[in-house]
């Protein structure tokens, strides 16, 4: 457990390295998705191609000095890669804080960065990438062997009834979807990883976390069938979210769960 001056300073190291995280995953969100390299070439503005020099890396603070602008051409600079940053950040500093321990921070991390790069990647109407679903099982084999280094053995029945329940959940929604022609969960092999990882994390944190993350996944395939549904018969579709971009609803679903099973549960 931390205490004392442990707990402010790792915080705040966590949060740094959030931020630092959540830059790299905005290259990640654009670049692995279309097949181009994450080292080259350097960052540059998309519209001027001009280079990116350290002072215009720092994030989100060089978005809000430069006011969302390059400053070699002055064209806009999407508000997602501040968001992105953010999210990370919080994300990783409320699992610290929730935790109260190092040990599986690094492996959760990985998992909540892979849940935040593949909804933003589907928000563009990309297929989640291959890498993101190798991630997430490295992500997941690093938590067996934080369970084995810290003798929370009983930990991995739950999360393994999480994992082994998504599956289930994919392969039923997979084919209720093709018979009636529906976009919904797994939208490829990929996505069924990574969200079948984030089941995993849920269910090691908390002894309910992933079954209830995979009936969530499952109602989110029954309400997004539904919507498509409905849209087929030209009556009111209000969940347009759901019906297009479930990986979104799903990922945001897993982030929750993980902090409110870091809190829960413990560690």
């Amino acid at each position: 457990m931390l205490a004392g001056a442990a707990r402010p300073l790792a915080v705040a190291m966590t949060g740094i390295v959030g931020l630092s995280i959540g830059s790299f995953l905005n290259v990640v969100i654009y670049r692995m998705p279309r097949g181009l390299s994450l080292a080259h070439p350097r960052s540059h503005c998309p519209s001027c191609k001009a280079r990116l020099g350290a002072l215009d890396n720092v994030p989100v603070l060089s978005w809000l000095i430069l006011r969302g602008r390059c400053r070699s051409c002055s064209a806009r600079i999407s508000a997602r890669y501040p968001i992105v940053e953010l999210i990370t950040a919080l994300c990783f500093v409320a699992t610290v804080l929730a935790l109260g321990a190092l040990a599986p921070l690094a492996s959760l991390g990985i998992l909540e960065a892979i849940a935040i790069a593949a909804a933003a990647i589907e928000l563009d109407d990309l297929a989640v990438p291959r890498g993101l679903g190798f991630a997430s099982g490295g992500a997941v084999a690093s938590l067996l062997l934080v369970t084995v280094a810290e003798g929370g053995i009983g930990r991995l029945g739950w999360a393994l009834a999480g994992a082994l329940a998504m599956p289930l959940v994919l392969a039923g929604s997979s084919a209720l979807a093709a018979k009636l022609r529906c976009r919904t969960l797994p939208a490829s092999w990929t996505a069924g990883i990574v969200v079948t990882g984030l089941a995993f994390g849920a269910g090691w944190l908390w002894p309910p976390g992933g079954i209830i993350f995979a009936g969530s996944a499952a109602l989110v395939t029954l309400v997004g069938i539904g919507c498509s549904s409905s849209r087929r018969a030209r009556r009111p579709n209000h969940g347009a979210l759901v019906r297009s971009h479930p990986m979104v609803v799903c990922s945001g679903v897993g982030l929750v769960l993980i902090l409110a099973g870091a809190r829960l549960g413990g560690a």
